[in-house]
């Protein structure tokens, strides 16, 4: 019987992409429906590979229907898969559904559902909105950074209104101060609250926020952990003391002991607080054995003889103390560590969304935890068909990516279908997976054979590796092979088995291919110094790219490769000093529009038109604005640096300051001629794009675009292209990629923890556990640290440990598999046969020395220091291919120049235009004058309607200048008396001093339904303000008092004690004009 799953194990190179096209293709042929596409759901982890899947899904259906030789072989396969499913279809009948298929996704694109799983869960959520109390319309924002630091933010500018939380944020200040640690709350908080995104805490986001809304519960638990800590130590050093208590009442001195001073300075360190003093061998010695404390000479003593004896059993009992209360002293300090953040995660949690939802916001990383709770309590089928998705096919790729969540998501679909009889499809490889730090998951691949077993998985190994060239393949099939056995046995209990992720490693090469490929390992002793070692290493790479280039390798066929990004600098500088502009290096920096000139020169305009005293940005204004020679540069030392800025960009500065954000950076590019700046343009059409997509979501407002810039956009890039350059990547911007030539610089990295040490900021495990007191917390977050081992969270840490010693592989596996013809890595080793602390360690005892051709050269100390495999291969493809194939796309390069046109008339429509148009109106009202009191009165409302605070009043009348609204200086300074003498009211200066927390003219929904229309009432005061005990409601009135003003105010107050029944509600008619307050009782 056919099986409803089919799972891949698809290994580096092995051909997924084709296997992925015949599969989807074969869905399509194998059903008569004419829409069976739109009944399959394909998902993938990247934009790149969803595109790829597209176009070749599209391109071999084309290539099938016309019967073009490109095709010949997806047609072979494609037969093959059917006859295995026992169809038997003739060429020409493959062919016609082929383009049948072909013809009904173009003209249904939108249904073709190739997509990147975030895209899928997007869809999803906008088709769920109402089940998710939900707006339609409204933005998923898959910027989860800004949202949060704008919710931190806003809490500490609040803070004098939430003394809880304030006093939460002193007892953190004085943690960290009391610690020695940095006290920078605001981003040490930031940092932190990241979690609230990420499945470890989300997976019980529930469960936390119900605890941390117990304000006693943390409270208690700290209480508890510092009875822990404190009592713990107390009885060790109790016993310590115990100890000289003794020693003094039988009148013995530490002198009297052989070496009897390290049992002094043990008890000493207990003393001092120090609860991991060593316990050496020598005091393990003394407790083994009574005679060792005691000289030779004073072994036939009997006093001492029966001293020692005592002495040894009470040292036993006092280790034996110490290791006991060890564990709960440790596990309390790494709890205590982090409840201070840990309880503000709630309060950010809900500023977060309360932010989403005054922005009508979503955010992405949010959606798989939402959607499961959804599914949970719904049947499957129908949030689905909610969708208008009757999904009978499911294929995941890059299977070893995905989280707990989204397979706990994708399962309920996949059992789904199977249950139906539908065919699906998982295609991955575990030893790929290098994103668990993404919520990766890799242990659900390796299982799926387990947790499917009921529906008979088919699970397949694509065993032929088209990508490298025959010694490459051989060597990583040996290298991998024994790099993961030599790793079990460094820990043969583990529950970790690397030999049986690493089981499928070993790949064939394609037939026709012959005996080519090179390996080179260049090793360098661990003890060298590191300068010495590097400058031999980034040496002989300048050397090995120079002779293959020499050979007629072309630059752009070359790849480093690199495990952290921090290593690309020296490479870059060696480069430029070895070969000056002859070899050109491209990493993904180059291509960051921080990395750009003429953005760079805009951004520093803005900020010293935002900030006159900003000397750094006004001397990189001078030193790029034009090209100034080298007595100019030298003036810059003694001259008035404003000297060397465009004359119109001072004169104008107070002008431009007016101008709206984007017409502002078009005047600055024409001010400062970035046209003339070569190379520019890309940069430039992707900053003004970004600065488009910002405005749709954000004000016109300078500082607030220079906070986004130094925050988010700063680290856009822009697509590179194509570029005749050695590309530098890091392992895993590289995943999914193949090189002719690949160099592996710095190939040492840490197996066990990640270089940057274990105790990284906001590196923690989120662990569970049912020993009181922790158990009155859900999950505890912990840093991760090797005091851990002595803690009641030993088991979360050896399941880390051994998680990094995967992570440390596979991105060697991803690595060296990048390489199609030549691959050339360098690292250190310590040589030592038990070592395998780095990956130097690991491929040095790993080297398959009994490949045959194998070449080995001994270092001065007869270390191997030099492994070779084959020679260089410098052939390669050049130019493009000619394809006969209409649906492939020759992408190719077009030079687009950017420029800026003047505009001849300026045009902003103002209330004139709008009186010009109701002059033309059936039911235009009389006109009045510019200056009559009804044109102030709709102008001040507007001003108070959309200032938070007095200091907002200049921005608003700019505002209103720059829409066309106040047509003369005249106008402006009438308003801004107007407004002035309005701030005047005691009452009113309190409404603007940014104490409360305002909701401007926001509506409020009522419980009256109006049949008529079919809706719900709706009231709208001008501005309500939460302080921290009274509710205050004010409407802004220009005309003469009347009742219905007062009763429409009292109707606001009435919907708003509905909503607040425990606070106090005041209202107030405000008349500006008059600048009068009447206070409304209701």
């Amino acid at each position: 019987m056919k099986s409803s799953l089919t799972v891949y194990k698809a290994s580096a190179g092995s051909g997924k992409t084709f296997t992925l096209a015949i599969q989807y293709i074969k869905t399509l042929i194998e059903q008569e429906s004419r829409h069976a596409y739109s009944h399959i759901l394909a998902v993938t982890f990247t934009n790149k590979a969803t595109t790829e899947m597209k176009d070749r899904i599209l391109q071999q259906l084309y290539g099938i229907w016309k019967g073009l030789p490109s095709s010949t072989n997806y047609l072979e396969s494609l037969q093959k898969e059917l006859r295995a499913d026992s169809i038997e279809l003739p060429e020409e009948e493959i062919r016609s559904r082929a383009g049948a298929a072909l013809c009904h996704i173009l003209h249904d694109y939108n249904r073709f559902r190739v997509e990147t799983i975030d895209s899928f869960f997007q869809s999803v959520l906008k088709n769920l909105a109402h089940e998710l109390s939900l707006t339609a319309n409204l933005k998923v924002d898959l910027n989860d950074k800004e949202v949060l630091h704008a919710a931190v933010d806003r809490i500490m500018e609040r803070l004098h209104l939430t003394p809880t939380v304030l006093n939460w944020i002193l007892e953190y200040v004085n943690d960290r101060i009391s610690n020695n640690e940095r006290w920078d709350i605001a981003r040490e908080v930031k940092s932190f609250a990241a979690w609230i995104f990420k499945e470890a805490y989300l997976a019980r986001e529930h469960e936390m926020r119900e605890v941390l809304r117990e304000n006693k519960r943390i409270g208690e638990l700290r209480t508890a952990l510092n009875y822990e800590l404190h009592a713990s130590l107390d009885i060790v050093q109790s016993a310590a003391a115990n100890f000289r208590a003794e020693m003094e009442a039988w009148g013995l001195g530490f002198g009297q002991f052989s070496r009897g001073s390290t049992i002094d300075t043990y008890l000493r360190r207990i003393e001092d607080g120090n609860m991991r003093a060593e316990f050496g061998s020598t005091l393990q010695g003394y407790t083994e054995d009574a005679e060792k404390m005691l000289r030779k000479a004073d072994r036939s003593v009997a006093d001492l003889v029966e001293a020692a004896a005592h002495f040894s059993k009470q040292l036993a009992e006092l280790r034996g103390f110490q290791t006991e209360q060890l564990v709960r002293h440790t596990s309390a300090s790494l709890a205590l560590k982090h409840l201070n953040p840990l309880r503000l995660l709630g309060v950010i949690d809900e500023e977060v969304t309360a932010l989403n939802h005054e922005n009508n916001r979503f955010l992405l990383a949010k959606t798989p935890i939402l959607l499961h709770e959804l599914i949970e309590e719904n049947d499957a089928p129908f949030i689905f068909e909610k969708m208008g998705a009757f999904f009978h096919h499911v294929m995941i790729d890059e299977f070893q990516d995905t989280s707990t969540m989204q397979w706990k998501n994708f399962k309920i679909l996949l059992l789904e279908s199977m249950a139906s009889g539908f065919g699906n499809l998982i295609v991955g490889d575990v030893k790929q997976s290098i994103y668990r730090w993404r919520n990766g998951d890799w242990t659900i691949l390796k299982n799926i054979e387990k947790e499917m077993a009921v529906h008979r998985p088919d699970i397949r190994n694509l065993a032929i590796n088209y990508r490298s060239e025959r010694r490459i393949i051989a060597f990583n099939n040996t290298l991998f092979t024994a790099a993961a056995e030599g790793l079990d046995r460094l820990t043969p209990d583990a529950p970790i088995k690397m030999a049986e992720a690493y089981g499928d490693v070993a790949q064939q090469c394609r037939p026709d291919k012959g005996n080519d490929g090179y390996v080179q390992i260049r090793f360098f002793n661990e003890k060298d110094k590191e300068d010495d070692w590097e400058t031999r290493m980034l040496d002989e790479l300048c050397e090995q790219v120079r002779t293959l280039h020499e050979a007629g390798l072309p630059y752009g066929e070359m790849a480093i490769l690199l495990r952290y990004r921090r290593h690309a600098d020296p490479i870059i500088r060696h480069f430029a000093e070895r070969f000056g502009d002859r070899v050109k290096l491209v990493s993904d920096e180059a291509f960051l529009l921080s990395s750009s000139l003429s953005v760079n020169l805009l951004i520093a305009a803005m900020r010293y038109m935002a900030d006159t005293e900003d000397r750094v940005s006004l001397a990189f204004l001078a030193l790029h604005n034009g090209k100034p020679t080298e007595a100019e540069t030298n003036l810059l030392a003694s001259r008035s640096l404003e000297t060397f800025l465009p004359e119109t960009y001072l004169s104008r500065m107070e002008e431009l300051k007016t101008l709206p954000l984007y017409e502002l950076q078009e005047e600055l590019y024409k001010i400062f001629s970035l046209g003339r700046i070569p190379d520019e343009d890309a940069y430039l059409f992707a900053y003004f794009d970004q600065v488009t997509a910002y405005l749709q979501d954000n004000p016109s407002d300078l500082r607030s675009f220079l906070t986004y810039w130094d925050e988010t956009l700063s680290g856009a890039s822009i697509p590179s292209g194509e570029v005749d350059g050695i590309r530098i990547f890091t392992v895993h911007q590289s995943k999914g990629l193949q090189f002719h030539t690949v160099f592996v610089p710095y190939c040492d990295w840490n197996i066990e923890q990640d270089t940057r040490g274990f105790n990284r900021r906001n590196d923690l495990l989120w662990c569970e556990t049912h020993e009181p007191p922790y158990d009155s917390l859900p999950v505890i977050p912990i840093t991760i640290e090797a005091a851990m081992r002595d803690s009641v969270f030993s088991k979360e840490y050896e399941e880390e440990h051994l998680q990094r010693r995967v992570d440390a592989l596979n991105t060697l596996y991803v690595t060296f598999t990048r390489a199609e013809k030549n691959l050339l890595a360098w690292c250190r080793t310590r040589y030592t046969m038990d070592e395998r602390s780095t990956t130097g360690d690991l491929i040095y005892h790993a080297l398959p020395r009994a490949l045959d051709g194998i070449e080995e050269t001994d270092g001065e100390n007869g270390e191997t220091s030099l492994f070779t495999y084959g020679e260089p291969v410098t052939s390669y493809s050049s130019g493009r291919k000619t394809s006969d194939n209409r649906m492939e796309t020759d992408y190719r390069p077009v030079p687009v120049a950017m420029h800026s046109y003047e505009a001849r008339i300026d045009f902003c429509q103002s209330n004139r235009a709008e009186e010009f148009l109701e002059a033309f109106s059936d039911t235009a009202p009389p006109r009045h004058s510019r200056n009559d009191k009804r044109r102030m009165g709709i102008l001040m409302h507007k001003i108070f309607s959309t200032i938070y605070t007095r200091d907002d009043v200049e921005k608003a009348l700019r505002t209103l200048e720059t829409e066309g609204l106040i047509g003369t200086q005249l106008e402006m300074e009438s308003l801004k008396q107007q407004v002035e003498k309005a701030f005047a009211l005691p009452e009113v200066a309190r409404w603007f001093d940014g104490t409360m927390q305002l909701y401007n003219e926001c509506p409020i929904l009522t419980q009256e339904y109006y049949e008529d229309t079919g809706k719900y009432g709706t009231y709208r005061p001008d501005r309500v303000m939460f302080g921290k005990d009274e509710i205050t409601v004010v409407d802004f009135k220009f005309g003469r008092p009347h009742d219905e003003y007062r009763n429409q105010v009292g109707g606001y107050m009435k919907q708003i004690r509905l909503m607040e029944p425990d606070r106090r509600v005041k209202g107030y008619l405000w008349y500006i004009l008059n600048n009068r307050l009447e206070e409304v009782q209701a």
